[in-house]
């Protein structure tokens, strides 16, 4: 096994560094008197994925809308080029680019009982 200079350095410098500790380290995973500051997953819709996805002209798509909130969720797309679908139980979006470069506007669509989300 090979170990750059500055890795044997790192490696030396921790060993060194704990040797001359003479305090015993504990971890105290009890979480009384903290507080979880992370929010709740809402249950409503909320759609997370990449504002702009690209393809090359002509070729394969595959994109999964990244949405958040209470399953089952439906999906919908408006704007989609000839050829690609969405399916509304999964959330991929399949097919194949157009064969003329071009952008296309597509609005993203979620729902569930919760309620619903758009993304443009």
């Amino acid at each position: 096994m090979k170990f750059n200079f500055y890795t044997l350095i790192g490696l030396f410098l921790t060993c060194a560094l704990f040797a001359g500790n003479k305090t015993s380290l504990t971890y105290n995973a009890t979480i009384e008197g903290k507080q979880i500051l992370t929010p709740a997953i809402a249950e409503t819709p909320q759609i997370n994925g990449a504002t702009i996805f690209g393809v090359r002209p002509g070729k394969p798509i595959f994109y999964h809308v990244a949405v958040s909130g209470s399953k089952p969720i439906t999906y919908a797309a408006i704007g989609l080029p000839v050829g690609v679908t969405i399916d509304p139980v999964s959330g991929w979006i399949t097919g194949r680019a157009p064969q003329k470069a071009g952008s296309y506007k597509v609005a993203l669509m979620a729902s569930n009982s919760k309620g619903k989300a758009k993304k443009n």
